[in-house]
């Protein structure tokens, strides 16, 4: 018998969308959400739940406190500016 897995390209998906310190605990309650999914309704079906509560996190608030996405935003906004002056 195989070990089961999330599937890993939300993982790395959520990896480079969020930051770090809220990662880790995203990634472990979806885990534990998969893990449990695949005792009940099957491994699946645990896969579709797991991408759709995956994509739940995918949102402007969690987008933004990204530093990184912060500096591209002051970046384009301050080119902005550039080409208005």
């Amino acid at each position: 018998m195989s070990m089961l897995r999330p599937p890993k390209g939300i993982t790395d998906l959520l990896e480079w969308i969020c930051p770090d310190y809220l990662f880790e605990g995203i990634i472990g309650d979806l885990e534990e959400q998969y893990y449990a999914d695949v005792e009940d309704v099957g491994e699946k079906r645990a896969r579709r739940r797991y991408f759709w509560n995956a994509l739940k996190f995918v949102r402007p608030e969690i987008i933004l406190r990204n530093n990184i996405t912060l500096k591209i935003i002051n970046n384009i906004m301050f080119t902005n500016y550039l080409k208005t002056a």
